[in-house]
């Protein structure tokens, strides 16, 4: 006899405002000797694809660091009715074999699996996770909903144990903005605790906000709401700066994938999966894989994960991984926090530099990467704001009378390419007048 897990709406909100909820096992409300249960979606599938080869591996025979981001960090979105526990009070997932979906051709993998996940999504700090907005398209939604950890094959035919403790409910959306498939799809959700020490969140690098054309890229999700599935073979189609919202990449992505979380070859995740071509062609008497060029027009598209971060953070996010920033001012020692300065963009003295023509400029986190700053995503001495002055001699940034900025000190400088995301420039990867012998003096 299986129990099922569901979760009440008025009972979870009971306990949320007493402070409880330390599992799932709380919801525990009813019994099931359903097999397989329909169950319905938070967010439409977006249809995805294969380019080349079909590349997704499972967790156990992938590259070790992203098997261990798989265990530690990547979560599978699964409606709560399809959760169940048994006998030995483990869950189990309640829902049909990949192959009990439709009438597929035997070349098409996986048909022996499970397909219990709805959307994919990364946690990025240790109750937050990152995910598609059309995967939590309301609180109601996102609290319908399971975030499942430990959803994938330990070895071949044996799928790992998921307790209790692996199974985790939202309890706000910290960010949503659904618009489905494009450059403001992305959800940051609250999970109903923070997560346990076997798991660990997703690498930031926040000043990542630019792909390269034929940049090597990897995404970790549920495709078709299968267990976990590895792709590290994906490749950038062009290159594209954050301002742009959305990068286009071939990778092997499937209904089920929205959500997943894109990473760059250091493992920093770098976008969300969010949209795509379409999954599946038929064939005669039979569906299969939809195939796609790897050097075509058709591809996936990944929205910035930085969008997501931005947002949050704006909206005063106390998250040292994300923000920089785990408690308000003044809420440790109860002192009242200080009233902010107006901006500055003047020179104190000849012998000081103090412009705000960083990016991030006057947001409430030092961003020039001096030392004890959270963030190193513009030069030196140009987030005065919040920073404050440095030394000239100190700074890379060459000024003149005017507070005209041109320093060299982007990692793309000197390429033929403008790549500092000023007026007429190609890329937006590094800061604004870092890249002045390609853009020339910026003011």
């Amino acid at each position: 006899m299986k129990k099922s897990i569901v979760l009440s709406q008025v009972f979870f909100l009971a306990i949320s405002a007493c402070g409880g909820g330390n599992g799932i096992d709380e919801h525990i409300v009813g019994e099931s000797n359903s097999d397989t249960i329909e169950f319905e979606k938070t967010g439409k599938a977006i249809q995805k694809g294969v380019y080349g080869v079909d590349s997704r591996k499972e967790v156990y025979a992938s590259p070790a660091f992203l098997e261990e981001r798989a265990r530690q960090s990547i979560v599978t979105m699964m409606s709560v009715g399809a959760l169940f526990l048994d006998e030995d009070e483990q869950v189990v997932v309640n829902a049909p074999r990949f192959g009990q979906t439709d009438q597929y051709c035997s070349t098409v993998p996986f048909q022996e699996q499970l397909t219990g996940g709805d959307c994919s999504g990364t946690l990025i700090d240790d109750d937050l996770v990152l995910t598609a907005g059309h995967c939590v398209t309301s609180l109601n939604a996102c609290r319908s909903s399971a975030f499942v950890f430990d959803y994938f094959l330990k070895q071949p035919g044996e799928m790992e144990t998921i307790e209790i403790e692996d199974v985790y409910i939202c309890s706000e959306i910290i960010v949503q903005s659904g618009g489905f498939g494009g450059a403001d799809d992305y959800a940051i959700v609250r999970l109903d605790r923070p997560v346990d020490a076997r798991r660990q969140p997703a690498k930031i690098n926040r000043s990542k906000t630019s792909v390269r054309t034929g940049q090597s890229i990897s995404m970790i999700g549920s495709p078709s709401g299968l267990p976990l599935k590895v792709e590290n073979d994906g490749k950038v189609q062009r290159a594209a700066s954050q301002s742009q919202g959305t990068f286009e990449a071939y990778i092997d992505a499937f209904g089920g994938n929205s959500g997943s979380g894109v990473f760059d070859q250091d493992g920093d995740v770098i976008g969300i999966l969010v949209a795509g071509a379409s999954d599946f062609d038929f064939r005669g008497r039979c569906v299969d894989v939809a195939r796609f060029s790897e050097t075509g027009f058709t591809s996936e598209t990944i929205t910035f994960a930085e969008l997501a971060f931005a947002d949050a953070c704006g909206r005063g996010l106390q998250s040292e991984n994300i923000c920089g920033r785990s408690e308000s001012p003044g809420e440790e020692n109860n002192e009242t926090p200080d009233e902010p300065e107006e901006e500055n963009n003047e020179i104190p003295d000849e012998s000081e530099l103090c412009v705000n023509t960083c990016r991030y400029a006057n947001d409430g986190v030092c961003d020039d990467g001096r030392p004890g700053a959270p963030f190193a995503v513009c030069a030196l001495g140009t987030d005065c704001g919040d920073c404050g002055s440095v030394a000239i001699e100190d700074s890379p940034v060459e000024i003149d009378e005017t507070t005209e900025v041109c320093s060299n000190t982007c990692q793309y400088a000197n390429d033929g390419e403008c790549d500092d995301g000023g007026p007429g420039a190609e890329y937006n990867a590094c800061a604004f007048g870092s890249d002045c012998g390609d853009c020339g003096v910026r003011s």
